[in-house]
């Protein structure tokens, strides 16, 4: 596997985190239409995996902060990084 996708000027695309907002699109899109069989609104379920993806994102970033604060001190900018 390349590690990197492509570039564009500086700005490196990870094969890794194409492939994994693809698996999680593709989750989002197959949990969607099970709901929708069930007979659940298929806005809410949509809107409910973005939000689920946007928490697990700041979840992560949050636990990060907890186990590697002792970096995260020294440097306070980084916190704002993905």
């Amino acid at each position: 596997m390349f590690p990197e996708l492509f570039h564009i000027g500086r700005f490196a695309v990870p094969t890794y985190g194409v492939l994994a907002a693809a698996g999680l699109i593709f989750g989002l899109m197959i949990c969607v239409r099970y709901a929708k069989r069930e007979g659940l609104d298929e806005e809410k379920c949509w809107n409910m995996g973005v939000i689920s993806i946007f928490a697990g994102i700041l979840g992560a970033k949050l636990l990060l902060l907890a186990i590697d604060w002792s970096y995260y001190s020294r440097h306070l900018r980084e916190i704002f990084t993905l």
